[in-house]
C-alpha cells in the first residue's frame, strides 16, 4: 500500500510539472493539445483543490480560506447577485493563494520533511534548465517579446521571469557565503547563468528584479555599506553591459526607451481619455482593429486605477466590496458577468495584480490579500542567516506584482511563491545542495 505522504507528494509534483509545461508542449511539440487546455487547467484546478483540503490542519489557513470565502460570498452573490457558477469560476483563480501555503506546510512539518524539502528543492533547479533551454527556443523561433514564456507557453513571459528570479535567488541562499560575496558569486555562476532567458522575452520588470537579486545577497552590515561603495563602479558597468544588451536582443532604440516619457506612457498613457474612448468603441465594433495590433487599446496599468472608482460605482459592491468574482474568466464555455462584458474595454490587456482584486472584491479583498500574504510572512520569526533576505524579496515581488501584473492568479507561481515563503519561516535544516545530485540515504 502506498504511503501516504508519498502519494501526496507524487501528486503535487505531477501538478506542478504539468501546469509549468503544458502551454509550451502544445504551443511546439503538439499543437492538437491546445484544444484541450480549458479541461486540462479544469482537472489541474480540482486536483489542486482536493490536495489543499486533505492537507488543510493549521486553523489559520482555515481562517483565512473561511474568510475570503465570505467575502467572495457578499460580493459575488449577495451584492451583485452574480450567479454561483461565476462565484465558482471566479474562485478558481485564488486556489492557489488559498492552498499552497497548507499544502507546502505539510510537506515542510512531515516526519521525512527534509526528504521532501531536497526533493523539491531538486525540481527547482531542473526547471531553471528547462526555462534556458525553452526561452531561447522561442526567442530564436518568435523574437524577444511576450512569446518568450519559457515552459509555460506564448504570453507567460512576465510570469516565468518572475519565477526564474524568485527560484534562483531561494536556491543560492541556501549556500551563499555573505562574508565572500565574490567568491560566493563564482560558486553559484550556474544559478546566476540561469537568469540569462530573462533577458530574451522584453520582460523589462527583469532589471528591478536583478538589482534586488544581487542586493539582497549582501549582509546589511556597516561594513557592508563600505564594500556597497566600493562595488558601486562595477555594478554600474556592469548594468550599464546588460542594459545595452537587452537593446539589441529586443531592437529597441536606447533614447526612447531610456526616456522619462517612454515609462510615463508605459505606465499612464499619453491620453488615458482618448485611449478609453478608442476602447469603447473598438469594444462596440464602431473601430476595426487588427488582432495583432490588439495593445493599441490596451488601457496603460496605471491608467487603469484611475478609471477603477468610476466603473465600480457601477456595480452594486461599488468600491468597498467590487464586482464580485468571476470578471476576468469566462467568455470560452462560460458567458461572463454582466459587468465584465459592459466594461471589457478595461479589463482587457494587461492587469496590475491589485487591480485584479479590487475589481471583484475591493477595497475589502485588497486588504484580504495584504493581511494574508504578510501574516504568513512572519517577518518576527527569523530560522536562518538569509531568512530575511529571502523575506524582504518575496515581499518586494508583492510589491512588483501588486502595480505590475495579475501573476497571483497563475498556480505555477503561487506553487512556488508560497512553497518558498513557508520554508522562510521554516526551522532550520542542513538541506542538501539541490544542484548536486545526491543520492538519498
Amino acid at each position: 500500500m502506498i504511503e501516504r505522504n508519498k502519494f501526496y507528494f507524487n501528486i503535487f509534483i505531477a501538478i506542478f510539472w504539468t501546469t509549468t509545461s503544458f502551454g509550451f508542449v502544445a504551443d511546439e511539440i503538439l499543437p492538437p493539445l491546445a484544444q484541450a487546455r480549458s479541461i486540462v487547467n479544469l482537472l489541474l484546478d480540482f486536483a489542486f483543490l482536493l490536495l489543499g483540503i486533505f492537507t488543510l490542519k493549521k486553523k489559520s489557513d482555515i481562517i483565512f480560506i473561511v474568510s475570503f470565502l465570505f467575502i467572495a460570498a457578499v460580493s459575488t452573490l449577495y451584492l451583485n447577485h452574480e450567479a454561483p457558477i461565476h462565484f465558482i469560476n471566479g474562485s478558481r483563480q485564488f486556489l492557489g493563494i488559498l492552498f499552497m501555503i497548507p499544502i507546502a506546510r505539510y510537506f515542510l512539518t512531515c516526519y521525512d520533511s527534509d526528504k521532501y524539502r531536497r526533493l523539491i528543492d531538486r525540481q527547482l533547479y531542473i526547471f531553471l534548465w528547462i526555462q534556458a533551454f525553452c526561452i531561447t527556443w522561442q526567442f530564436i523561433k518568435y523574437g524577444a517579446g511576450d512569446a518568450g514564456g519559457g515552459s509555460m507557453g506564448l504570453g507567460a513571459s512576465g510570469i516565468i521571469s518572475t519565477l526564474i528570479y524568485l527560484i534562483s535567488f531561494y536556491l543560492i541562499t541556501q549556500k551563499w557565503d555573505s562574508s565572500h560575496y565574490l567568491l560566493s558569486l563564482r560558486n553559484n555562476k550556474d544559478l546566476i547563468f540561469l537568469l540569462y532567458p530573462t533577458f530574451l522575452n522584453e520582460t523589462k520588470v527583469s532589471f528591478i528584479f536583478l538589482g534586488i537579486y544581487f542586493l539582497l545577497l549582501y549582509r546589511f552590515e556597516w561594513q557592508t555599506i563600505r564594500k556597497l561603495l566600493i562595488a558601486l563602479p562595477i555594478t554600474i558597468v556592469v548594468f550599464t553591459g546588460l542594459f545595452y544588451l537587452y537593446l539589441n536582443l529586443t531592437n529597441q532604440n536606447k533614447d526612447v526607451v531610456g526616456s522619462s516619457e517612454f515609462y510615463t506612457e508605459y505606465l499612464f498613457g499619453e491620453d488615458p481619455e482618448h485611449l478609453m474612448e478608442v476602447a469603447q468603441k473598438v469594444q462596440d465594433g464602431e473601430i476595426t482593429v487588427d488582432p495583432r495590433d490588439w495593445w493599441v487599446v490596451d488601457i496603460p496599468r496605471f491608467a487603469k486605477f484611475g478609471f477603477m472608482p468610476m466603473v465600480l460605482s457601477e456595480s452594486d459592491g461599488g468600491i468597498l466590496w467590487g464586482a464580485g468574482l468571476g470578471q476576468f474568466k469566462g467568455g470560452t464555455k462560460i458567458d461572463p458577468p454582466k459587468f465584465a462584458i459592459q466594461y471589457e474595454w478595461l479589463l482587457a490587456g494587461s492587469i496590475p495584480m491589485a487591480f485584479f482584486i479590487m475589481i471583484q472584491l475591493g477595497i475589502i479583498g485588497l486588504v484580504w490579500f495584504l493581511i494574508f500574504v504578510f501574516w504568513n510572512l512572519n517577518f518576527g520569526k527569523r530560522t536562518f542567516e538569509f531568512a530575511m533576505q529571502l523575506k524582504l524579496f518575496l515581499s518586494a515581488i508583492i510589491g512588483i506584482v501588486l502595480f505590475y501584473n495579475d501573476s497571483f492568479n497563475s498556480l505555477p507561481l503561487c506553487m512556488v511563491f508560497f512553497y518558498i515563503t513557508v520554508v522562510a519561516s521554516s526551522p532550520s535544516a542542513k538541506i542538501q545542495d539541490p544542484t548536486v545530485d545526491n543520492k538519498q540515504k
